[in-house]
């Protein structure tokens, strides 16, 4: 009788355990989903914002509107700096450089163009040298 009981306490010990670690592994999944789910949305946005702002700012530069293209420069440097971030946060890094960073790249070739704001200069060039 006894060695039952400690059979049927073990089990049920066994099976507390288990649901409390499946738990926790279900949660731990689906946030992670969750997170990677999120990070595609926003670095679509962010890309999709950029391919916006480029001819913008190309039209723009033809009349040498200066306050308008310093509002759509700063613009491109905070989406890019976001778009890359997520990028990152994504652990898609590969060989190749993403297309919104050539494309920003090109642009600045063109359209020579700095941040007053120094920290988001030097970020903006980290992820603009990947492209050279």
């Amino acid at each position: 009788m006894k060695a039952k009981l400690v059979i049927i306490l073990a089990v049920s010990v066994a099976f507390y355990f288990g649901y409390l670690l499946g738990c926790s592994r279900t949660k731990y999944s689906m946030s992670e989903h969750w997170k990677r789910d999120y990070l595609y949305r926003n670095r679509a946005f962010h890309v999709q914002q950029l391919n916006q702002i480029i001819p913008v700012l190309s039209e723009l530069r033809k009349s040498n509107l200066t306050t308008s293209v310093e509002m759509l420069e700063d613009s491109l440097d905070h989406n890019l700096i976001t778009a890359a971030a997520c990028g990152a946060d994504l652990r898609d890094q590969t060989d190749s450089v993403p297309n919104f960073v050539r494309d920003v790249s090109e642009y600045r070739e063109k359209y020579p163009w700095t941040n007053s704001v120094p920290d988001i200069d030097r970020k903006v060039n980290k992820i603009l040298s990947a492209a050279k």
